[in-house]
Parts: structure tokens; sequence; C-alpha cells
């Protein structure tokens, strides 16, 4: 019977032994996708970035463009304008 105990508290240590294996295995399984799920979002995270850098910079050419044509409008309105009253006197 002691001899039965004996190899049977065996067998447990033994399960006991492959448990933390495995449970260590995880972990360290764990730890290593964190690391890649971190290293992808911090990519990422430099991307959008990236992004909305190029998108202010874009939306700042735009408003200056924008601006240009106002004035331009506004320059060729004067010079029709002058134009008009200058030909009109002249003739």
């Amino acid at each position: 019977m002691l001899v039965h105990v004996l190899s049977v508290g065996g067998t447990v240590d033994r399960y006991k032994e492959q448990l933390i294996r495995q449970l260590v295995k995880t972990g360290h399984e764990a730890d290593q996708m964190n690391k890649q799920y971190s290293a992808q979002l911090q990519a990422m995270d430099d991307e959008k970035s990236a992004a909305l850098s190029e998108l202010s910079s874009l939306q700042k050419a735009l408003d200056e463009a924008i601006a240009r044509e106002r004035n331009d409008k506004q320059q060729t309105q004067q010079l029709q304008m002058y134009v008009c009253t200058t030909s009109g006197s002249v003739a």
C-alpha cells in the first residue's frame, strides 16, 4: 500500500511539473505575442502620425491656394474695372 501511495504521489508530482512547464511555456508565448502586438501598434501609431502630418501640410497648401485664387480674382476684377474706366474715358 505504501508503494502504491508513493507511486501515485510521484505521478502527481510529474503532472504538477508538466503543468508548471506548460504554464511557463504559455507565459513565454504570451510575452512574445505581447511584444509583437506592441510593435505592430507602435508602427500603426507612427503611420497615423505621419498621415496626420501629411494631411495638415496638404490642408495648409490647399488653404494657401484658395487664398491666392481669391486674391487673383480680386486683382482681375480691379484690373477689369480699371480697363473699363480708362477705356471709357479715352473713347
